[in-house]
Formats: structure tokens, sequence, C-alpha cells
């Protein structure tokens, strides 16, 4: 999932200081992201006379403009705008579309995890089913491609790839559940697909020039890995207050992650048997997932998560060295900063 039903912990970086009044970084975040949100229900509003029509646009705005959202890819957008100055209502567009993908792919993903929560509330997929959840993220993505169509066909294009990428992760993740031969070198190359891939997006649209745009585009490649290291460290967390989804989501459904993986690669014997063990047993109680999580929080799997994330971080920070002393980069550094402290994903 490209978002974690657990993590908390992702504070997306708030806008300092001011820029010319044609750039968006002259307004606050809130104006800012108010602006994307109303771009988003305008791309997704249509006159739709059929009933089953509206229900599909209906079901992809609710989770596109649900509260709860983070909105951290439109921030990390508008954020890096600032070094190249581009026009308010084009940074706005970048960042609602970059939005609307991964809304799509949100809802696709909640029928493939056949998951009946997000953020706390119920899914598409478990209001109405999956036909209209499915319908319902088709409809998103190409409203995402409408909204870049009017920038180009190398933005577009930019974007299918982006997608494809998208995909064959996820189908990796999916075909990898309960694989206890998963390696943790495989979960950096999906996470890199599933979640970094579209982080780099939104900074290759904003970037303004082409060598800039792939140093930028390497550099979120690796924060989004970063964050999906704390996405899935926050999982482990059953604490309530920390975790509105209750917590053990990818050890529920088998789904590699970062934790898991580490542990089949790192953790002693014991611990390693126990969790293939559990793997192997589609109908083992909550109960030993809650033992898992505790026995891999005390084998250090926060503080190898915490390095791992730094690691990437430290690789993000080489490629962004000719802004380092920017702003904008030092915010978006900062953000990545919180994330290795894994307040969130501390017990079980």
């Amino acid at each position: 999932m490209l978002e974690s039903r657990a993590a908390e912990s992702s504070t997306a970086p708030a806008v300092a200081g001011r820029a010319p009044a044609e750039s968006a970084s002259s307004q606050p975040p809130s104006a800012f992201l108010a602006a994307v949100e109303q771009r988003i229900a305008t791309a997704l509003a249509a006159p739709f006379e059929a009933r089953a029509a509206r229900l599909v646009a209906g079901a992809g705005t609710r989770l596109a403009l649900a509260g709860g959202a983070k909105r951290a890819r439109p921030l990390l957008v508008e954020t890096l705008a600032q070094l190249a100055r581009l026009p308010r209502s084009t940074v706005v567009d970048f960042a609602a579309a970059v939005e609307l993908v991964h809304t799509a792919s949100l809802l696709h993903d909640d029928v493939v995890d056949a998951a009946d929560t997000r953020r706390g509330d119920a899914t598409a997929n478990a209001l109405w089913g999956n036909p209209v959840a499915v319908l319902a993220g088709d409809l998103v993505l190409t409203r995402a491609l409408a909204v870049l169509r009017p920038h180009g066909l190398a933005v577009v294009g930019k974007a299918i790839d982006i997608v494809d990428e998208m995909t064959r992760a996820v189908a990796i993740e999916v075909l990898g559940r309960g694989d206890a031969d998963f390696t943790l070198a495989q979960w950096r190359t999906m996470a890199v697909g599933k979640t970094g891939a579209l982080f780099g997006f939104g900074a290759w649209l904003v970037a303004g020039q082409p060598e800039r745009a792939a140093r930028f585009e390497r550099a979120l490649r690796h924060l989004g890995v970063a964050f999906q290291i704390a996405d899935d460290l926050a999982d482990l967390t059953t604490d309530p207050q920390k975790n509105r989804e209750g917590g053990l989501q990818d050890l529920g459904a088998r789904n590699p992650s970062f934790a898991v993986m580490w542990g089949l690669d790192h953790a002693a014997p014991a611990l390693r048997e126990a969790l293939r063990a559990f793997w192997a047993d589609a109908q083992a109680p909550r109960e030993a997932a809650v033992m898992l999580a505790r026995d891999l929080v005390a084998a250090g799997v926060i503080a190898a998560g915490s390095e791992a994330a730094r690691e990437e971080i430290r690789a993000a920070r080489e490629a962004l060295a000719p802004e380092l002393g920017s702003a904008a980069v030092k915010q978006v550094l900062g953000w990545a900063e919180a994330l290795v402290r894994l307040p969130s994903a501390r017990r079980a």
C-alpha cells in the first residue's frame, strides 16, 4: 500500500520564507492545499447523468478529498517548486495530479488488500463493492492525466511511465505475500517502485530544468523509500492512540515489509523460524502477530530501520548537493530527518 493505515509520523514540510508573487510559495500551506483540493474537486466533477457514473465519480472524490490525508506529496511538490519559481497555477496542477495518482492507487490497493477501512473510514470497496472501487480508481487516474495534458506530452508520458512502475511494484508485493524467501533487497526494489517513484515524479515535475529534474527525482525516490520504511515500522504498533487501524496490517496480510524482511534476513535463528512459521500459516491468530511484532522490536528492527532510512536520506542529500543552501531543500531534508525518529513505531 502506498499509504499505510498505520503511520502518523510523516508530517509533511511546511513552507518557509517568501517567494515572488507568481510563485505558489507566496501563500501559506493551508491556502496552497485549499487550492490543490479545489483543483482535485474540479478535475473529478462532471455533469454525469447516469446514476452509476455519479456513484463511481463520488467514490473517487470521497477518498481524494477525505479528511485525515497527510498531503505529504503535494506539500513536497509545493516546497521544491520554490526553486524553479513556477507559476502558481502550474504548481497547483502538478500537486493535484500527483495526489490524484496516489488516490487512484489507494482505491485499487484497497480492493487488492480486501481492506475494510482506511484512515479510520470505510473503504469504497467496503461501501459499494469492488467494481465501483476499481472503476473509481480508473476514473481518478484518467483525471490525473487530464490535469497534466495541458502541460505537454512529455509530462503525460512521464506520468504513464510512473504508473507503469507503480503497478509492477505492487504486483511484486502481492505475489510476494507469504514468501519467506523474499529478501530485504527485493523489498527495497519494491519500495522504490510503489512509493519512491511517485515522490520522485512530483519532484521531477517542478525542478524546472532537465539536469536538476534528474537529481530531484533521484533524491525524492530515496526519500520515498525512507517514508516507506517509517510506514512499515509504524505498522508494528498496536497503540490505538498512534494507530487508528490497530496495527499489524502487514503481518496479518503477510505483506512483504521492511520489518519482516529484516527479521528474516538478520534476526536470531529462533525469531527467523517463528517468522517463517507464521508466514506459512494463513490462519495464525492475531496474538501470534502481536508477539512477533514485540520480538522484532526487541531484536532491534527500529534501530535498523532508522539507520536504513538515514542511508536513504544521505543518498538524497548527495543528489541535492547544489541546492543544500536553499530554504526549500532544508525543509524537505528536515521532514525526512523527522521520519527516522519513528516515534509511532517504538512500541508494539
